[in-house]
């Protein structure tokens, strides 16, 4: 159960990502703001995504091998 929840989060962290990759054309401070943090998930949101993926695959995983003991 975990893992989803971290899934979700790295997927909404994707989401605020891209939307201040889109806004910081327009100056938007507090889209220049976190770009100034962290200036690749700015340019790849996708990155998180990608964990979010890894999180999932990992959680089923372990669910997976829990269950046959």
């Amino acid at each position: 159960m975990p893992f989803i929840l971290i899934a979700i989060a790295l997927a909404g962290a994707s989401l605020v990502f891209r939307q201040a990759a889109s806004a910081l054309y327009n100056g938007t401070p507090w889209a220049v703001e976190l770009c100034s943090y962290a200036d690749k998930l700015c340019k790849q949101p996708n990155y998180l995504l990608y964990a979010a993926g890894a999180a999932l695959v990992f959680g089923f995983l372990w669910k997976l091998t829990a269950s046959d003991k």
